[in-house]
């Protein structure tokens, strides 16, 4: 049995540990959230790495640069694309608005009726879009807020300077990630065993997995759900449907979020009188919202994890309420950790 006095000395070294704790992240949390992305995306591509370094012959910097280039390339190639897109429906925006402006634009006859804010919409339209010229009239209406555009813009780009530097040090950390990582995970291991000894084993064997499964389900589901509504968009006629497509992927990767981008949509379509479209456009996203969130999602996330449904939709809805969008990968992990100490204290 420790004596007082071995106990009292163990004080200083506890207080010590928790102020570099501390201190470490104060200087740090500026990083945080792009240190955690790089590791979800280097835990989830590890198997690929594994053979990327064979094929280098076991020379991790050069095998960590090629998988680093291959996640800059996957990351930036989709937004290449979908600004050369949007580039390209804004010219003929342009067009079709230098055309409108002529004699404005003519209200559709339902929009007296829309629900609960038919009148404004219908008031606001009469007054700034019906009328020709309008475009000019709009950038008068617009010069009064002038500061806060200023401001506005000023934020912006402000924003993508602190996003730049972000990304580059997630790229920094994704090379590093890679190339030390069994280095990183034997002290992790090390220090586990230590802290929670033969219990750390029941965490780590199911961690590595159950990251993997997110990130892998949550981007592919995203990413096929925003394809195939992206089609849907363009076949229904409508505008900068790429950009639509996108912004579907994203929200895809959030349960019941593309809902969101749906009842944009519809109302886009029914202002063109693209009823019908409309229409078709709501029923087919409510069933691949269902499908995605409901079967796909969960049996890619639950089947490696073994999660419950409702464990897997708290993990997601409250991680992206908490910490964010990337709450959207950390949140099942931790009802995946959450899960496993059940287990543990029920068994």
């Amino acid at each position: 049995m420790p004596s007082s006095e071995q106990h009292d000395s163990s004080w200083p070294g506890t207080v010590f540990t928790v102020l570099i704790l501390a201190s470490v992240f104060y200087i740090s949390k500026r990083y945080i959230v792009p240190l955690s992305w790089s590791a979800l995306i280097a835990i989830a591509s590890w198997p690929l790495y594994l053979r990327v370094n064979t094929l280098c012959q076991q020379r991790s910097s050069l095998a960590s640069l090629i998988m680093t280039c291959l996640i800059i390339i996957a990351i930036l190639l989709p937004i290449t694309w979908l600004i050369v897109s949007v580039t390209q429906e804004a010219l003929t925006a342009k067009t079709l608005l230098y055309q409108y402006n002529k004699t404005g634009i003519i209200m559709p006859n339902w929009l007296h009726h829309f629900p609960l804010f038919g009148e404004k919409i219908s008031n606001f339209w009469s007054q700034y879009l019906s009328k020709p010229q309008f475009v000019e009239n709009g950038i008068t209406y617009l010069n009064q807020y002038h500061e806060i555009l200023n401001n506005a813009v000023q934020a912006f780009g402000a924003k993508t300077l602190y996003h730049s530097i972000s990304f580059f040090f997630f790229v920094l950390s994704v090379f590093f990630f890679f190339r030390d990582g069994h280095y990183i995970t034997q002290r992790i291991n090390t220090g586990g065993k230590r802290i929670l000894a033969e219990r750390w084993q029941n965490y780590m064997e199911h961690l590595p997995n159950a990251i993997r499964s997110v990130v892998n389900g949550t981007v592919l589901v995203g990413m096929g759900v925003g394809l195939l509504m992206g089609i849907s968009y363009a076949i229904a006629g409508l505008p900068v449907p790429a950009l639509f497509g996108f912004i579907t992927a994203i929200l895809a990767m959030i349960p019941f979020g593309m809902i969101i981008t749906l009842i944009i949509v519809t109302v886009i379509l029914l202002v063109k009188g693209n009823i019908g479209a409309a229409i078709a456009i709501l029923i087919w996203g409510i069933i691949i919202t269902f499908l995605s969130d409901h079967v796909i999602k969960p049996a890619l996330i639950g089947s490696s994890t073994k999660l419950p449904f409702m464990m897997i939709l708290i993990g997601i809805l409250g991680g992206v309420e908490t910490l964010g969008l990337i709450g959207l990968f950390l949140g099942p992990v931790i009802m995946v950790l959450f899960y496993t100490l059940f287990e543990e204290m029920t068994q």
